[in-house]
């Protein structure tokens, strides 16, 4: 990293980029065992709070084979993997759901493919409450977000300008019949539901159906009989007598045997924290009173410390289908884990639990938008900050780092992003980097800045400004944008650049105006600490962060790697750790577990290395990065992941959001649906079916792979088509 201008961090980001706290600090590792100590492993498999295998972090289990263990149940029930969970080994197995044509005993009744089949319409409906368009109107968007994110189809319509929002709300009760999931959000006050809604909604449930609702509320205690009696009707839906309303709870804690929490399968995801200080950032919940002849099963309960504030989490049984009662807006809590170098889902729990959820509303025989442009199960996005003289210019460090960074990713066969700055006021930039990058296969690539500056603060400046008359003594947004990309597309005509990383991840409320104006789409300016998920965000729909994103239509991949850990503190010096010989031990056990963990989520990693030497390290150590990557790199390649750029896929993913997605599922038919392409085409778009897949059927819109369930497009969907398609699963 170019190191030579330190920056403060942005106001808005969470402080934990300069904690030890957020992250251990990776200093040199230092076994805390003396060599030969039987307790030394290979790969961490013990809670004894010792670093077993010396990566620096302690009782941290991979979901490895060392770490498979078994339960007493059958089929898929029987294996999980082992995690610690309050200072002891717990296996984190999967709970019994609805059987599919997959080869795998899903149900755990020790029968494979066991299946029974009902038609159904495989599709998720949004219901806010008419108040909430009002006071809330992200909310919708923060859903419609997470159900991107897994792929689910959804109706989620808002209500027209000057509408009648009660009646848009009214309305959506009229169509239950063409969902299997309705999702609910609230405050669900007292009286929105009325007797003929909610006598719609347990025929609904009754039939099959799943409804998920949260923040369900009342009756107060002392609350008038007659005047309660119909919340309590609502509440007897979902097998709870009362809720009790909490500002104190610091931790949610989620336990795996319901259907909707098959997908969350890592610690992480399970024990959440909801506040770090109460008395600053308190988080609403609602416990819940169970009706204990409902049969309604509490499956989180909500902790003060070590007190259980009650049960937060219910489902119940309810005909063929079930309700989930949810008394936390999963949306809502604040508190990260860390910033970058680890796993947390954060933001994607919810969309996890809404995968489980669905999963269980189709009966197991879902259909949903695949994450990945390919057959694979997760992606990786190699990304590298072409911003330092030896990343440009050949040295004692032998070749340019950026041009031995690419040589060793074109010998491996991959393909990485490199964000190039274009700093001709210190002189190290080399123009020729930029063709030398392409020469190996690098293009497109995406910008940086000029001068590597914090963009915190920046006054916007004159965006018809060029580099004839910018004055760089003086730094703008516009200067610092328009003159970076229009140079780096002088020196690259044929390859548009369409790609931005901000120096620092730092933001300014212009900069992503300026950033759409030229013709940006695809920004990686984020670390998953500030974003808190796992997969590409649009800033144009995204609720929150707004001040900066004004709803413009670019794509950002929030980084989950980096070649270093710590930030700038108020005094200009830096906690910053530089990835080396000592600390590579810790980086790569968190690198790979924040693989493997998105791995199982489907979701991404993008990864971020300097083809520079580092901060406060010798020459020599650009070798140990590039080694570093490429022992990554080799990893990722033998798990089910794709390795790509961002270009790419970005117009993967920027096709995917538009495409319109429509499905049943027949016993005689097996799948048929519509593809509605948007105003984007799509690229090797893909599907995921809950059954696997042996025909496929999709007339004019080209050859198609199938592994398993997934089905992948050869040809790029065009921009604007229909598309019916049919699956066959026998």
């Amino acid at each position: 990293m170019h190191l030579q201008f330190p920056p403060p961090r942005p106001i808005w980001l969470l402080a934990c980029v300069l904690l030890v706290a957020c992250g251990t600090t990776p200093e040199a590792v230092k076994c805390q065992l003396a060599p030969g100590d039987p307790r030394i492993e290979a790969v961490e498999t013990k809670c004894d709070g010792v670093d077993n295998d010396c990566d620096g972090i302690i009782d941290r289990l991979m979901p490895v084979e060392a770490n498979l263990c078994q339960t007493d149940a059958k089929g898929a029930c029987a294996t999980g993997y082992a995690a610690c969970v309050d200072g002891t080994r717990a296996c984190l197995a999967p709970p019994p759901v609805a059987e599919t044509l997959n080869g795998i005993d899903d149900d755990c009744n020790g029968l494979a493919d066991d299946v029974t089949f009902t038609a159904a319409p495989l599709r998720a409906r949004v219901v806010l409450p008419w108040y909430l368009w009002s006071e809330s109107p992200g909310l919708s968007n923060a859903l419609v977000e997470n159900l991107e994110h897994v792929g689910i189809p959804y109706t989620a319509a808002p209500p027209p300008p000057d509408s009648d929002q009660q009646a848009d709300w009214n309305q959506a009760f009229q169509e239950l019949d063409g969902h299997s999931l309705v999702i609910m959000p609230g405050y669900l006050e007292a009286g929105i539901v009325s007797p003929d809604q909610l006598q719609k909604l347990t025929a609904f449930v009754n039939n099959g159906g799943v409804l998920l609702w949260t923040k369900l509320i009342g009756p107060d205690d002392g609350a008038d009989p007659v005047e309660a009696a119909p919340l309590q009707a609502v509440l007897a839906l979902g097998g709870v007598q009362r809720s009790v309303k909490h500002v104190d709870g610091t931790r949610l804690r989620i336990t795996a045997d319901v259907p909707a929490a098959l997908y969350l399968d890592a610690p992480e995801e399970r024990d959440i924290t909801l506040s770090n200080d109460i008395k600053k950032s308190p988080l609403e919940v609602f416990s819940y009173d169970l009706d204990p002849a409902s049969g309604a099963h509490a499956f989180a309960h909500a902790f003060n410390g070590d007190q259980d504030l009650g049960a937060v989490m219910v489902r119940r049984q309810v005909g063929k289908g079930a309700v989930y009662t949810l008394g936390i807006d999963l949306l809502d809590y604040l508190p990260t884990r860390c910033y970058l170098n680890c796993f947390d889902p954060g933001f994607d729990v919810l969309a996890m639990l809404l995968r489980g959820v669905y999963r269980e509303a189709t009966g197991g025989h879902s259909a949903v938008k695949h994450t990945v442009p390919g057959v694979q199960s997760s992606v990786l996005m190699l990304t590298h900050d072409v911003d330092a003289p030896d990343a440009d210019n050949d040295g004692e460090w032998g070749a340019a780092g950026a041009a031995q960074m690419a040589a060793m990713e074109k010998s491996l066969g991959v393909k990485g992003s490199y964000m190039v700055t274009t700093d001709y006021v210190t002189g190290y930039f080399t123009p020729t980097i930029v063709t030398r990058l392409c020469s190996l296969g690098m293009c497109p690539q995406g910008g940086h800045s000029v001068q590597h500056f914090s963009f915190n603060p920046m006054p916007l400046g004159d965006c018809t400004v060029s580099k004839a008359n910018y004055d760089p003594k003086h730094p703008t947004v516009c200067g610092e944008v328009v003159v970076n990309l229009k140079w780096l597309n002088a020196l690259l005509p044929d390859t548009p650049i369409r790609a931005w990383r901000t120096p620092y991840l730092s933001q300014n409320p212009h900069l992503f105006d300026v950033l759409s104006a030229q013709g940006i789409v695809y920004d990686s300016s984020f670390a998953t600490g500030d974003l808190r998920t796992g997969f590409p965000v649009s800033m144009a729909r995204y609720p929150y962060l707004q001040d900066l994103f004004h709803g413009n239509p670019i794509v950002t991949f929030p980084i989950q790697d980096e070649d270093g850990q710590g930030g700038f503190n108020a005094d200009g010096s830096t906690s910053r750790k530089e990835l080396q010989t000592t600390t590579w031990p810790l980086f790569r056990g968190n690198w790979v577990y924040a693989l493997l963990r998105n791995l199982g989520n489907n979701a991404w990693n993008v990864m971020l290395v300097h083809p520079s030497y580092g901060l406060g390290v010798g020459p020599a150590n650009l070798k140990v990065k590039i080694a570093a990557v490429k022992e990554f790199v080799k990893i990722a390649q033998k798990q089910d992941v794709l390795i790509e750029q961002m270009d790419a896929l970005g117009d993967f993913w920027r096709g995917r959001d538009g495409v319109k997605l429509t499905a049943r599922v027949d016993p005689s038919a097996g799948y048929t649906g519509t593809l509605e392409v948007g105003k984007a085409e799509a690229p090797h778009f893909s599907l995921e079916f809950g059954d696997n897949i042996t025909k496929f059927d999709c007339e004019g819109a080209g050859p198609t792979t199938i592994r398993g369930g997934r089905v992948v497009f050869t040809n790029p969907l065009p921009a604007g088509k229909t598309f019916a398609f049919t699956a066959q699963v026998k």
